[in-house]
């Protein structure tokens, strides 16, 4: 009946990614300091890529539960937000060029972190000026896990 049927034609093999840090795994990064490693490229076929590129980024994930007792009762209020604090990339390929099967590609890579976000979220909370929210830009915090 063809129910399990494709019609897909099979894809070739993927080229093979990998990226190193230069730092220790347990490292912890603060503002201003450098990120640095390199990015290790196989390729099982030809290719000639437009870009490779790396990208450094952080975000803040919030949740909130307030609760109010009133009687017997008790309502809660919960507040959640999922921010991109900054957002930083490179293209390690300087020009299209082709590369040759089974040789290896390393491609070596440098962030800065930054001192702080540059996003303005004013108007995408129902109260900007309560307490809870930093809408406006800010320095980030003085450590990343």
């Amino acid at each position: 009946m063809g129910f399990f049927k494709s019609n897909k034609e099979p894809q070739p093999p993927l080229p093979a990614l990998f990226i190193s840090l230069t730092s220790q795994e347990d490292t912890v990064f603060k503002p201003n300091d450098t990120v640095s490693g390199h990015l290790t490229l196989t390729t099982p076929l030809p290719i000639t890529p437009q870009a490779i590129e790396v990208s450094l980024w952080g975000k803040s994930k919030t949740w909130i539960r307030t609760s109010t007792k009133r009687n017997n009762t008790t309502s809660y209020k919960h507040y959640r937000d999922d921010v991109s604090l900054f957002d930083v990339t490179s293209n390690l390929f300087p020009a299209p060029h082709l590369l040759s099967p089974e040789q290896t590609y390393i491609f070596p890579f440098s962030f800065r972190v930054p001192e702080g976000t540059g996003v303005n979220r004013s108007g995408c909370y129902e109260k900007d000026g309560d307490e809870r929210w930093t809408v406006f830009p800010h320095k980030l915090p003085p450590t990343f896990l």
